[in-house]
Formats: structure tokens, sequence, C-alpha cells
């Protein structure tokens, strides 16, 4: 890496780090203005000229100066980034849940849906202040019996909500597969509908699926049957797929979803890893097959060593953040989990990405906002 040339020495490594994350890490400063970004979906594409204002304050004034004139950088197509329409973010930076399940959060806490704002604010109260507000939630609801309360859910949510449909591998047995993708295009056809799943494989020793394989071969396949009429609908509708894997440990989870994925001629479709916990070579493979896709990591990532590795290697374009509510909840938390917490796990990608956490809440919102279409004003 380097520190482009109109930086001048004095600018601090933070500063200098910040500002070539506004440009592009490809920039080439030998080449003949204007300079082309690539890719074309990088952040200094998304964010306009007057949004960059507040985020570019801290920068030396040289620095300052030549974001300004941006008149010299296009993409890459040639269009002028200062032509380019800005995103509308004008409720301002803050945190999107990507991934909960707040049927089964209201379910376990025994609160119905219309008492759902004054339960969130009771829960809240007393906590930490979050760095920037909650400004959306991505409700995934995984139990056929409850699709159907969906928009009742999302109607009295506190926040803009979007809804993903699904059948987890845990729970196969609670749709006959010969009705599951007639019942799904029914419910992905609804207006929060923004996703398919989750599903996946989970190869673990919880819940329904026991282990081993060998004495379980029959069901970890009827859950790959499962997982390839996910992947149809999702192909059918267009509709993000929510993807979700889960081993002892091994990563075949990982390898054999990934595979039935390129079988099924599904390596286009937008695609959300949820809940990542693997390590960087996983990660890797499935950015290098997938043309769209998004890892999201929950509140317990801070206490797995090896996610660091990831988080600090990953596109910034592909991070995402989820608390998997009510599970998954941070060892320093009562539960049940829920997306208050989410403040501590932005700070720590922030930290291992050494970016200024506002910056970092807004690159993860605007990324969540582009892949989902939640968010204020959206």
């Amino acid at each position: 890496m380097f520190d482009p040339p109109f930086c001048p020495p004095l600018v601090e490594k933070s500063e200098s780090r910040l500002f070539r994350f506004l440009l592009c890490e490809l920039y080439d400063p030998q080449a003949n203005l204007p300079t082309r970004i690539f890719p074309p979906e990088h952040f200094s594409l998304l964010l306009h000229w007057s949004n960059l204002v507040p985020l570019i304050a801290p920068l030396h004034p040289a620095a300052r100066r030549y974001i300004e004139t941006l008149e010299y950088l296009t993409d890459a197509a040639g269009v002028p980034v200062h032509l380019l329409p800005p995103i509308p973010y004008a409720e301002g930076v803050g945190i999107i849940d990507s991934h909960l399940h707040l049927d089964t959060l209201l379910s376990k806490q025994k609160v119905s849906a219309h008492n759902m704002r004054g339960w969130f604010e009771s829960v809240w109260e007393g906590l930490p202040a979050l760095p920037v507000p909650i400004v959306g939630l991505v409700a995934n609801f995984i139990y056929p019996w409850n699709w159907d309360r969906a928009e009742v859910i999302v109607h009295f949510s506190p926040f803009p909500t979007r809804t993903c449909f699904g059948v987890h591998p845990h729970h196969i047995d609670s749709v006959p597969l010969e009705f599951l993708e007639v019942r799904l295009q029914r419910v992905v056809g609804s207006p929060t509908c923004v996703g398919v799943g989750e599903t996946g494989l989970d190869y673990t020793c919880r819940c329904r699926c026991p282990e081993p394989w060998d004495q379980h071969r029959d069901v970890f396949l009827l859950q790959e049957e499962y997982f390839r009429g996910h992947i149809r609908v999702a192909k059918s509708s267009r509709k993000v797929l929510v993807v979700h894997c889960r081993d002892d440990g091994t990563g075949w989870a990982g390898k054999r979803a990934l595979q039935i994925l390129v079988e099924e001629g599904a390596t286009d479709l937008p695609i959300h890893r949820h809940c990542f916990l693997g390590d960087k070579g996983e990660a890797e493979e499935w950015s290098a097959t997938l043309e769209n896709i998004k890892f999201s990591f929950p509140c317990i990532a801070p206490e797995i060593s090896r996610l660091q590795a990831v988080v600090s290697s990953l596109p910034l374009t592909q991070i995402l953040i989820e608390t998997d509510a009510p599970y998954l909840r941070p060892k320093d938390s009562l539960p049940p989990n829920h997306p208050g917490n989410l403040g501590q796990l932005l700070q720590w990608i922030a930290d291992v990405r050494n970016m200024p956490l506002k910056l970092m809440a807004l690159a993860i919102q605007l990324n969540t906002t582009k892949f989902y279409r939640v968010g204020p004003r959206v």
C-alpha cells in the first residue's frame, strides 16, 4: 500500500487510510486524469460530494482540497463522480441489523407485536448509548407457521423493516418438500420481502441434526434438497439468498453449500452468508466463486480470534453486521440478544480495520441499504 502523493507527509496514518478509502486503493498516481475508479461499486461512487463534506473534515487541508475537486474522478463508464446522485441517508448514519428473528424474539419474551416499541425501549433503558442509532432491520421468518404474521410484525416495528422467508435446515420437516417452492413463491411476493432464507446446511449435533454423518446421511441429503428448492425460488424472484452454513469446525458445510450453489447456477445471485464464523480461506473461496456475496458477522465475532483476519482482509463492500437475535448474544450482555448490542460489534470492526467508527458505520449501512433496500427513506 502507498500514501497518495497529494497527501502531505504530515498527514497521520489513520487519515491517510481514510483518504485512500474515500478514493480507491487501486488509484494510480501515474495515470492521466481523469482517474477511473474500479470496481464500479466502490464506495467513492456511492458517496455524493455533498455527503462527503462531514467525512473529510478531519483530513489535512491539502487532502480536503483535492477531494473537493471531484470533477477529476470518474466512474468506470467515465461519468464524473460529482454528477452521480446521492444516496438518500438524510436521517444520518445508522446501524442496520441485517439478520434477526423478530417473531422468535417477541415470542420468547411473550411480547405482542403492538407492544414491540415499548419492549425495545424498556430493554435499552440503562444501556450505554449506541454510537449511531438503529435505522433498519432485516427480519428472517424461518418457521412457516409464522409467515402470515410477518406483515403485522413489520407494521408495528419501531424501525424500517424488511423480511426474508425460508425454512431453517433444523426445521425442514415443517413443510413437505413438494409444497416448499409453491408456498415460498407466494410469500416472497410480499412488498416487504427482500430475501429467501435463511436456508442451507447444518451439520452440527444440536437441535434436530445429530451427528455423525454416516448415521444421519439421509437428514443431510434432505437438507440439500430443501436448499436447492430455496435457490430456485431466489433465482426466479431475484431476491437475496440468505445462506446458513454450520458444522463442528470441519468446514464441510461451507464447502458443500458452495458446491451446490455452483451446481444450481447461482453464482450470480445476491448471496448473504449470514453469521459467518469460518476462516479467511473459506471467505476467500466464497468471494472468488460468487459475484455478489456479503458476509455478516454476529455480536459474538469479537470473541472468536480467527475472525479478526477475516474482517481485516475482506473487501469493505462485503461486510454486514447482524445480531441473529434472540440468539448469539455477546458474553457480557443479558439475554436475549437484540439490536442494541450491535454497537460493540461495530466498534470492534472499526478497530480491526483502523477506520473511524462513524465512517465504518456509514460503509456498512450503505452495503446493507444497497443489498436489502432497507433504511431511512428507502
